[in-house]
C-alpha cells in the first residue's frame, strides 16, 4: 500500500527532526558514560590553543579548496564568469546547513550559488553529485591505505564495531570474518532472489542512480578542460582533512607522538562517523574515536585524553562551521541583493 504524500512529509520530517536527533543524542550518550567529566574538561582547557587555530584555519581551508575545484566543471558546463567567493561562501554554507538538517547542505549549496548567479540548482545539482562520487572514491582510497598501514588496529576497530565488545580476544578474527562473510552470503542471496521486486523499490534507483552518477562523474572529470586541477584540488583537499587532525594532535601533550599512519587510521575512521546521517556528525564522530582511539595501544593517551581530543576536534570544526558558515549565508544574501538590483536595471534600461 503506497503512503500519502502527507504521511511521507511527516514521516520525513520525524526522522529529520526527532529520530536523528535522538540518535545524535544516544551515540553522544554512549560516547560520554563511564568517562570522567572534570578530567575531560581540564584537559581541553589544557590543550594548545596555537594548534587548535591551526586545525580551524585548515578546516576552513579545506573549504575555501572545495569552492575553488567546484567552478572547473562549471567552467566546463559554460558558466565561467562564476564568482570565486560566492562559490566558496555557498560551499560553506553546506555545512551550516548540515549542523540543522542532515544531508541538507547539497541543496542548500546549490540554492545559494543560485541566487548569487542565477544558474540552475538542476545543473548545480549535477556538479555536486559529480563531487560526492570523487570523494566517496577518495574515502575508499583512504581506507585501503589505513587498511595497508594500520591493518590491525582497522580489524580491532571493525571487530567492536561489529560484536558490540570492548575486549579483544587471542584470536578475534576467526569469529567476526565468518559473521562478516555469512552476512554478505545472505545479502546476495537475497538480492539474487527477490531481484526482480528489488528493482521497483526507491533504495534500489538510489543506488543505481548513485552508481550512473558515480559513472558519469569519472568520465566528466577525463572530458573537462582542466581535469588536472580537478585532481590536484581534490588532493589538497583531503591533504588539508589530514592537518586538521595532526595539528589537533599537537595540542595535547599525549597525542603528540601520533605517527603519520595513526593520524591516517584516525582520519579514516572520523570518515566513517560522518556516514551516519545525524547533524553535524554529533555523537558519531564521538562514539568513532572512543572506539577508535584506545585500539592505537598507546599508554598516554588515557580514555578521558582520547575523549577530550574528540570533543575538542569536532568542537573546533563545529565552532568554524558556525561561524563562517554565517558570514557566508550574509556574503551570499548580498550578492543575491546585488544581482536583482542588476537585473532591475538592465529592464529598466531595455524598456
Amino acid at each position: 500500500m503506497a503512503l500519502s504524500p502527507q504521511v511521507k512529509k511527516i514521516l520525513s520530517i520525524s526522522i529529520k527532526f526527532i529520530l536523528l536527533p535522538l540518535l545524535a543524542l544516544a551515540l553522544l550518550y554512549f560516547a560520554f558514560s563511564g568517562m570522567n567529566l572534570r578530567n575531560i574538561w581540564e584537559e581541553i582547557k589544557e590543550a594548545n590553543y596555537f594548534y587548535v587555530a591551526l586545525s580551524f584555519i585548515t578546516g576552513y581551508t579545506a573549504f575555501v579548496l572545495i569552492g575553488l575545484r567546484w567552478l572547473i566543471p562549471l567552467d566546463a558546463m559554460g558558466y565561467s564568469g562564476v564568482s570565486k567567493m560566492n562559490s566558496i561562501h555557498s560551499v560553506t554554507i553546506t555545512y551550516i546547513a548540515n549542523l540543522a538538517v542532515p544531508r541538507a547542505g547539497e541543496v542548500a549549496r546549490c540554492t545559494a550559488l543560485n541566487q548569487a548567479e542565477g544558474i540552475p540548482v538542476s545543473k548545480l545539482l549535477g556538479t555536486v553529485i559529480l563531487e560526492r562520487a570523487i570523494d566517496v572514491i577518495m574515502l575508499g582510497i583512504s581506507i585501503f591505505l589505513t587498511i595497508v598501514l594500520q591493518y590491525k588496529q582497522m580489524e580491532a576497530f571493525g571487530y567492536k564495531i561489529l560484536t558490540l565488545r570492548q575486549d579483544i580476544p587471542t584470536e578475534p578474527a576467526i569469529s567476526y570474518k565468518t559473521i562478516i562473510i555469512i552476512f554478505i552470503v545472505a545479502i546476495a542471496a537475497f538480492i539474487y532472489l527477490f531481484r526482480k521486486k528489488l528493482r521497483h523499490t526507491i533504495l534500489y534507483h538510489k543506488i543505481v542512480d548513485f552508481s550512473h552518477g558515480m559513472m558519469e562523474g569519472i568520465k566528466t572529470i577525463t572530458r573537462m578542460r582542466r581535469k588536472w586541477a580537478f585532481v590536484y584540488y581534490t588532493i589538497l583537499i583531503w591533504l588539508m582533512y589530514y592537518l586538521m587532525i595532526f595539528f589537533m594532535s599537537y595540542a595535547f601533550s599525549q597525542t603528540e607522538t601520533l605517527s603519520a599512519a595513526n593520524i591516517l587510521y584516525l582520519m579514516t575512521v572520523g570518515g566513517l562517523a560522518q556516514l551516519i546521517p545525524v547533524q553535524g556528525g554529533i555523537g558519531a564522530y564521538h562514539t568513532a574515536m572512543k572506539i577508535g582511539i584506545p585500539i592505537l595501544g598507546i599508554a598516554a593517551i588515557t580514555p578521558d585524553i582520547a575523549m577530550a581530543f574528540a570533543t575538542l576536534n569536532h568542537a573546533t570544526q563545529t565552532v568554524m562551521q558556525l561561524s563562517t558558515g554565517a558570514l557566508a549565508i550574509f556574503f551570499i544574501s548580498r550578492a543575491k541583493i546585488k544581482r536583482s538590483e542588476k537585473t532591475e536595471n538592465e529592464k529598466e534600461n531595455m524598456a
